[in-house]
């Protein structure tokens, strides 16, 4: 026979689950809310909860944008593909106070395999080091600009995306963005970037600005010396590392995904590999991970863009996990919102031009349980 108090745990439970019908799964629908006006409960009905309140502001982010490319020759066609899209990007964080930069995906100034691997140099400052992280210099047409980020005030911004990114690579270190070599190794070059934050990178690492990594490439992390290469959790424990809770940061991918989209880069000729190290970076930070063979790279940004915005401008993070069924929100001031769990964080579909107040009330994950 079941104790009376695990009875009670188990009914409490499914009278949770009915009632709330939330989920921690990151396609989780938006709840549905009641027309009626919101009062907080009576605090003897939510013994054991914990209490935390917010306020989400309708203050436009700052976000600072790294395109991290792998400019080998296979991937020609998608760097076009991307450098034609830049308004799908930004279509939903136009608003924002943007800027972009773009780095290479491997690690510079070397084009000789066997050199490159005797020679090696992790780095970042000492001479020969290469390009690791440092952003590329952008290009209008044939003419190099003398600047390296780009934002809204930058003339004819899309079109020096588009011609920043899609010339026809060539060993020319002198010109953005050439200067490839054999042995890409995006996340390497990302953790590069952020240490360069206090060096060469410092005007892109704004304060009060969080921080987009957009990885493009059809190879893995350093697939040809994988015992040397770096993990996901390497990178985001560098960002820590710098930058603790000041910034978030969210990481996205354009890679391949599957064995077909594996198979169609291969049938040109070329060496790619599903990323799966990469894939991984997008899934701790709650980015999202795009194929690389996507016949719509635009409606694929769009959804990055969507992201993004419900990310940094509809988000609220609680101290702790809550069990997702115990989750009770209410409104105290301004609209009231649709809302999903994902984790910690509570996402709302807002597209209000008011702030509101909100009161959270949840039972902890792993207490409850």
């Amino acid at each position: 026979m079941l104790s009376e108090t695990i009875i009670m745990k188990l009914l409490t439970i499914l009278a949770f689950s009915l009632l709330f019908q939330v989920s921690c799964d990151n396609g989780t629908q938006f709840q549905s809310l009641s027309s009626k006006s919101q009062s907080l409960p009576v605090l003897s009905d939510l013994k054991g909860f914990e209490k935390e309140s917010f306020r989400l502001k309708k203050e436009k982010p700052k976000v600072d944008i790294l395109v991290v490319a792998d400019t080998s020759g296979s991937m020609y066609h998608h760097l076009n593909q991307l450098g034609q899209s830049l308004s799908s990007l930004l279509s939903f964080i136009s608003n924002y106070d943007w800027q972009i930069g773009i780095s290479l995906a491997d690690h510079g100034d070397h084009h000789n395999p066997k050199a490159l691997q005797q020679n090696w140099r992790d780095s970042i400052v000492t001479e020969n080091s290469g390009r690791f992280g440092s952003l590329m210099p952008l290009e209008n047409g044939s003419r190099l600009l003398n600047k390296k980020i780009l934002n809204s005030r930058t003339p004819s911004y899309e079109k020096v995306f588009l011609h920043s990114l899609s010339h026809k690579p060539k060993i020319d270190c002198k010109r953005p963005p050439y200067c490839s070599n054999y042995l890409e190794q995006p996340l390497r070059s990302l953790q590069s970037a952020i240490k360069r934050a206090v060096l060469d990178n410092q005007a892109f690492f704004r304060p009060q600005s969080d921080f987009i990594s957009l990885i493009i490439t059809n190879e893995d992390e350093r697939k040809e010396d994988p015992s040397r290469a770096t993990s996901a959790e390497e990178v985001l424990n560098s960002f820590l590392k710098h930058f603790s809770d000041s910034k978030k940061f969210i990481a996205y991918n354009i890679i391949v995904k599957d064995k077909e989209c594996l198979l169609s880069e291969r049938a040109k000729g070329g060496v790619a590999h599903i990323a799966s190290s990469i894939a991984k970076l997008a899934d701790i930070t709650k980015g999202r991970n795009v194929s690389l063979c996507s016949p719509n790279y635009e409606a694929e940004l769009r959804k990055i863009s969507q992201d993004i915005k419900n990310q940094l401008e509809n988000t609220i993070s609680l101290e702790k996990e809550p069990l997702p069924e115990s989750v009770q929100v209410y409104f105290t001031e301004g609209p009231q919102l649709k809302w999903k769990i994902f984790g910690k964080d509570i996402i709302f579909e807002n597209n209000s031009t008011d702030s509101s107040s909100i009161v959270v009330f949840y039972k902890e994950k792993k207490k409850f349980l």
